[in-house]
């Protein structure tokens, strides 16, 4: 804020349950939606919603980041992967792809396994909640590796095939049109078979210094490239690519790349994340605030 303070913009906290108009002029909105969602009240949540709903509609010069409608299209798993379905393909001579995913209704194994055949989701999958901005839940995941492991799972989720990826999680976070990757720890390879379904947090396996018997960690002095064919042109692509699709300016994705075959599994994306191990992320949100508010009155005048 600080730093902001110093550009000249001023920032001004606002409270979601009252209206704007009020609260305003503003030249731009940051808004962060798991902060507007963070609330077990659901008419706290609608209340914050609908004032930023009616300002925007009725102050349509104001630039927003994110776009609130954008950023809801990613609250649902379901819609969220078959969103990000619509960026396979190739870049360069890279395979990028999503890992088959369904809906599970019930935790019926025989029922499950069907829909699972069908949609192309094999074991070991991970179940997931629909709701991916939920403050409780969200981050609460199963690990299947059978099919009488079903049982187990908290239904209605999506399952998603596992795939291997040595235990590296590659973050890209996106300021713009800048891109940065870090790399994260995550679950170690894993194969099919007669064990415990693992119950997990994903903060537990995939944070800077997380530990957990379900993952392992490269040596953050080990060169990345001595385990995968890493091309960080390919990334900064991947991370634009999806992006400008998208239609949100200042993203998450997380990727991982597969084990022997060096493709490319995009596996979530989030709207306004963290940034952990971004430098200078402060400042860089600051100037990217500036660029949109005289890019906007640019186009205006």
């Amino acid at each position: 804020m600080r730093l902001c303070e110093e550009s000249g913009v001023h920032i001004v906290e606002l409270n979601m349950e009252k209206p704007m108009e009020s609260q305003g002029p503003f030249d731009l909105i940051l808004q962060k939606l798991d902060d507007i969602t963070a609330t077990r009240n659901a008419v706290q949540t609608y209340t914050r919603k609908f004032n930023l709903q009616k300002f925007i509609e009725s102050h349509p010069e104001v630039p927003i980041l994110n776009s609130l409608s954008k950023s809801q299209q990613l609250e649902d798993r379901r819609n969220m992967n078959a969103r990000l379905k619509t960026f396979e393909g190739r870049i360069q001579d890279i395979d990028i792809f999503v890992p088959s995913f369904v809906e599970l209704r019930n935790s019926i194994p025989e029922d499950c396994v069907e829909c699972m055949h069908e949609a192309g989701v094999t074991f070991p999958c991970v179940c997931k909640p629909f709701d991916a901005t939920h403050p409780d839940t969200s981050h609460d995941m199963s690990l299947v590796f059978e099919h009488s492991g079903l049982r187990d799972v908290k239904t209605p989720c999506m399952a998603q095939s596992f795939i291997n990826h040595d235990g590296i999680l590659y973050k890209l976070f996106i300021v713009g049109p800048k891109t940065f990757i870090t790399r994260r720890p995550s679950i170690k390879n894993l194969n099919p078979g007669e064990y415990k379904t693992e119950h997990f947090r994903t903060a537990d396996v995939s944070k800077p210094n997380s530990s957990s018997h379900l993952n392992q960690f490269v040596n953050n002095d080990q060169d990345e490239s001595s385990v995968h064919q890493l091309d960080l042109q390919v990334m900064t692509e991947l991370a634009q690519t999806v992006r400008n699709g998208i239609g949100i300016d200042l993203l998450g994705i997380d990727v991982i790349v597969e084990s022997k075959t060096n493709r490319h599994a995009i596996i979530d994306v989030n709207p306004f994340p963290g940034y952990d191990g971004v430098p200078h992320i402060q400042q860089m949100l600051c100037d990217y605030m500036i660029d949109t508010i005289r890019s906007t009155r640019s186009k205006q005048s």
